[in-house]
C-alpha cells in the first residue's frame, strides 16, 4: 500500500471500521505523532474501558509474539482494540506478526510508532507495515502551514494573532510544534484578550539559533558590531556551542550569497 497522507489518516479516524490492521507512524514532529496516537485512542476506545482495550508495549523489550498475543486478545465491551508499540528497534523480528496479518483479528489496530525521522529503508517491520497496512511520516510543517494553525490556536485561547505575527513567531522559535505550543501558552497568558504583537514575541520568546544567526548576520552587514556582539553574548550564555554558532552564521551568509548570485544572473 502507498504511504498515507495525514489527511487520509485523519479521514479514516472518522470511520474506525475503515482503519487498517497495522500502522507505522514516525517522523521528527513528535507533537503530531502523539496527537495521532491520542486521536486513535479516542476514535477506537474513548472512555470504553481503556485499561482493557488499549495495550501499550515497549518495542525494545516486546517481541513479535507478545504483540500478536495482545492483538489476539478480545476487546471488552467495545468493538475495537488498540495495541501501541513504542520505538521498535531496527531489525525487529516480525515473522509471527507477518503470519498474524494474513488473517488479522477484526476490530484490532496495531500501531508501531517512533519519534525518529525515518526508520531504515530496508527495515523489515517498515516494509511489512507498508505491505499489510499503512505508514505515515510526520515531518515538520512549513511556516506557511503553521501560520493559520497558530492564528487558530490564539483564537481558541481567547486572544488574537495576525498572520504576520504568527510567521514572525515561527522564524524566531523554529518549526517544532512542541516548542511553538509552549510559546503560545506564554503569549496568550500575557496578552489576555488583546492581539499578540511582535513586541510580545521579542519580550517573551527565546529565539532559535538560526533566527539569532540571521539577526547577527543582518547586524554585521549593517555595520552594527555592538548589536552583533550582544546577540553573540546571548547565545554563549545559553551555552550554544561555538561551532554550532559558526555553522549557523556560515549557512545564513551562504544563503545570502545564493540570493545575490541568482539576482545578478537574472
Amino acid at each position: 500500500m502507498p504511504k498515507l497522507t495525514e489527511a487520509a489518516f485523519l479521514a479514516a479516524l472518522r470511520q474506525p471500521e475503515s482503519l487498517l490492521p497495522v500502522y507505522y507512524l514516525y517522523g521528527e514532529e513528535s507533537f503530531l505523532t502523539r496527537d495521532a496516537l491520542r486521536r486513535l485512542g479516542e476514535a477506537l476506545v474513548g472512555d470504553r474501558l481503556p485499561d482493557f482495550n488499549i495495550t501499550r508495549l515497549n518495542g525494545a523489550a516486546a517481541g513479535a509474539e507478545e504483540v500478536v498475543e495482545a492483538a489476539e486478545a478480545l476487546p471488552v465491551m467495545n468493538p475495537y482494540r488498540l495495541v501501541l508499540v513504542a520505538d521498535p528497534p531496527a531489525g525487529w523480528r516480525c515473522d509471527p506478526l507477518e503470519a498474524y496479518l494474513r488473517s488479522p483479528a477484526p476490530g484490532v489496530v496495531v500501531v508501531f510508532y517512533s519519534f525518529t525521522d525515518r526508520p531504515a529503508a530496508n527495515d523489515p517491520l517498515l516494509s511489512l507495515c507498508e505491505r499489510a497496512g499503512g505508514t505515515l511520516r510526520f515531518a515538520h510543517k512549513t511556516e506557511r502551514e503553521l501560520t493559520p494553525l497558530l492564528c487558530s490556536a490564539a483564537g481558541r485561547r481567547g486572544c488574537r494573532m495576525t498572520a504576520r505575527a504568527a510567521g514572525y513567531l515561527v522564524r524566531c522559535v523554529g518549526v517544532d510544534l512542541n516548542a511553538l505550543q509552549n510559546e503560545m501558552d506564554k503569549l496568550c497568558a500575557y496578552a489576555g484578550s488583546r492581539e499578540i504583537t511582535e513586541t510580545d514575541i521579542d519580550l517573551l520568546c527565546p529565539k532559535s539559533l538560526d533566527a539569532t544567526a540571521f539577526d547577527m548576520t543582518r547586524a554585521i552587514t549593517r555595520r552594527r558590531p555592538g548589536e552583533a556582539l550582544r546577540l553573540l553574548t546571548g547565545l554563549l550564555r545559553e551555552r550554544q556551542k561555538p561551532e554550532m554558532i559558526l555553522g549557523a552564521l556560515s549557512y545564513t551568509f551562504a544563503n545570502l550569497y545564493r540570493a545575490l548570485a541568482a539576482d545578478l544572473a537574472g
